[in-house]
């Protein structure tokens, strides 16, 4: 987690994807800005937390959108002209160091009293989310057609089109409740869907040097 120095950002991803090129590293390290070096940088560390790398963040964002995000959004452009796709992205905050984690919404798909006691933004993200699961899953697919007691009211999921209404569910942001913040948030709303569409451009033109 140290990670500190640039060398070691573009030694992680010669060391994971060893078919990238020095050609292919070089336009790595342009596409998420060495924020030791280019203080507009996203990736500037700004988490008060002790013991953490200037380097850790911005190795975070591209492991993430090499290893999740973009996967999923390609998996979107491929079967959306065929079958109706819902995307959707969790933005909850359960701790300051990992954000939104994997896997922190698997609690509220299945409306445990663990996710609901968080606060009343959490009973409401688990109401919700259980009920576009359960309608989803028995309504062939349609996460809107079962309204539900609990989440009647709810915004409608509208399925993700390539090049036409590339859109996603977004789940919790603003909300850090969990990691110790005052900030509430959404439970849900329909956004844009072309976060981070540069760098999944470019982890796709590498076709099969990372993706096999």
């Amino acid at each position: 987690m140290s990670l500190d120095k640039p060398e070691e950002f573009s030694e992680y991803f010669r060391i994971l994807l060893p078919e990238l090129t020095d050609e292919d590293i070089n336009e790595l390290e342009k596409l998420y800005p060495d924020p030791s070096t280019d203080e507009s940088s996203p990736y500037v560390e700004s988490r008060p937390i002790d013991n953490i790398g200037s380097q850790y963040k911005r190795a975070e964002a591209a492991y993430a959108h090499y290893a999740y995000v973009c996967p999923v959004y390609a998996n979107a452009l491929h079967a959306s002209p065929e079958v109706p796709v819902y995307v959707y992205r969790w933005a909850t905050n359960s701790s300051v160091l990992r954000g939104a984690d994997h896997g922190d919404q698997k609690p509220y798909e299945t409306y445990t009293r663990a996710a609901r006691g968080g606060s009343p933004l959490h009973e409401q993200m688990a109401g919700e989310l259980h009920a576009y699961w359960t309608s989803f899953i028995t309504q062939s697919g349609d996460p809107n057609a079962l309204e539900g007691s609990r989440a009647a009211g709810r915004v409608p999921w509208q399925p993700f089109r390539k090049g036409e209404r590339e859109v996603k569910m977004l789940f919790g942001e603003g909300n850090d409740e969990l990691a110790g913040g005052s900030g509430v948030g959404v439970a849900s709303q329909m956004v844009d869907a072309t976060w981070a569409r540069k760098e999944c451009d470019w982890w796709f033109s590498k076709g099969k040097k990372v993706y096999q």
